[in-house]
Order: structure tokens, then C-alpha cells, then sequence
């Protein structure tokens, strides 16, 4: 019990980025191996030979990340619990009703609440999604992401390369430049190889 206790503790202090001001938190072990990657098409280890992760939205239907193949996909990671979280998702759904471009936004919730291992359910995506006027078929619940620190975004090409990372809150004309920027970026790869800072091969 008191293992639990304290590695609750830890959970707070730890998982979410939950102010509303930027904060810079250290790169994870999956961002450094899939950001920029140009070779990558596994939507940041979410697709291998073996597997595809399955996730269910708030309509309970299954979702995998390749039923978005074919448009750039900002996946953005958040809880219910986290106050960050609550300040980004208008952000979110303000931008989605503007933005032209082939891309869709999701949201995936990583726990319910605050405590150890709380799973989030149908009902936590179905409440988010209703509660910050989201599309419960792109609101998704996930069952093994509680611990990561939110919120948590993410850009995946057409093709599934991980264009972006970025762990904890952004603002809307930061989130809008960097959609924009990264996607004329990969398009100009796609026409003619030319890289950006930013990207790289895996060897």
C-alpha cells in the first residue's frame, strides 16, 4: 500500500505538465528513436509487422492509426484530471475548425484520474468528447499510457513518419506555425528529398 502511495506521489509530480505556461521537459527514449525519422512510416512504433495498437473511441468502435492513412494527424495525449490538458483542448478544437489542410486532429486519454493505474474507459473518451465539443470518433481512449507525462503532442505525415514531438502545453499560433511549417517541410522532402533541420534516417 504504501509503494502505491508513493509512487502516486511520484505520478503527480512527474506525468502531467499540468500549468498553462510552456514547459520543457527532457526527450523520451521513443521520441529520440521516431522524431524526424524520415524512414520511419510506424507512427511512432504504433504499427510493426506484427502488430497495429488498437484503441476504442468514445463511439466504442475500434481505431488504429492507419485508418487515418493518407492526411497528416495531430494526435494530441491528455487526462481529465490534468489542468493543462483542460486549457489545451478549445485550442485544439479552435484550430480544427480552421485549418485547411489534410489533417485530422484526435485525442487520446491516457488515464482517468489521478490515481495509480486508472485505466480510462469508453466513458471517460465519451465525456471529454462531449465536454470540450470534440468528434467522439476521434476521441480515444488508450490502456496503456497512463503514466506519460501530458499533454502530449504529436504530428504524424500521410505516411506515418513522426514529423513533431512536443510534451506539454503549446499555444494556438505556436501549434498552427508548426503544423504549417512542418507539413510544407515534408511535402518539399516528398517532391525532392530536400531535408529540413529537423529531419534525419535511421541507418
Amino acid at each position: 500500500m504504501k509503494i502505491k502511495i508513493i509512487f502516486s506521489t511520484i505520478f503527480l509530480l512527474v506525468v502531467c505538465g499540468c500549468k498553462k505556461a510552456e514547459r520543457q521537459f527532457p526527450k523520451t527514449n521513443a521520441q529520440i528513436k521516431h522524431e524526424g525519422v524520415m524512414n520511419d512510416y510506424s507512427y511512432a512504433g504504433q504499427i510493426t509487422e506484427i502488430k497495429a495498437t488498437t484503441r476504442i473511441n468514445a463511439l466504442h468502435q475500434n481505431v488504429i492509426i492507419t485508418d487515418f492513412n493518407g492526411k497528416f494527424v495531430w494526435a494530441t495525449y491528455a487526462a481529465p484530471w490534468c489542468k493543462a490538458c483542460r486549457f489545451q483542448a478549445p485550442i485544439i478544437k479552435r484550430i480544427e475548425k480552421s485549418f485547411k489542410t489534410n489533417t485530422v486532429f484526435i485525442t487520446i486519454l491516457t488515464s482517468k484520474s489521478m490515481r495509480y493505474e486508472d485505466i480510462p474507459s469508453i466513458e471517460t473518451a465519451k465525456d471529454w468528447a462531449e465536454e470540450n465539443k470534440l468528434d467522439p470518433k476521434k476521441t480515444l481512449a488508450a490502456t496503456n499510457l497512463w503514466s506519460i507525462t501530458i499533454p502530449r503532442h504529436i504530428l504524424y505525415s500521410p505516411e506515418g513518419q513522426t514529423l513533431f514531438w512536443h510534451t506539454g502545453f503549446l499555444e494556438e499560433k505556436k501549434i498552427r506555425n508548426i503544423i504549417s511549417s512542418r507539413i510544407m517541410e515534408w511535402k518539399k522532402w516528398k517532391k525532392d528529398k530536400t531535408t529540413a533541420k529537423w529531419m534525419r534516417l535511421r541507418k
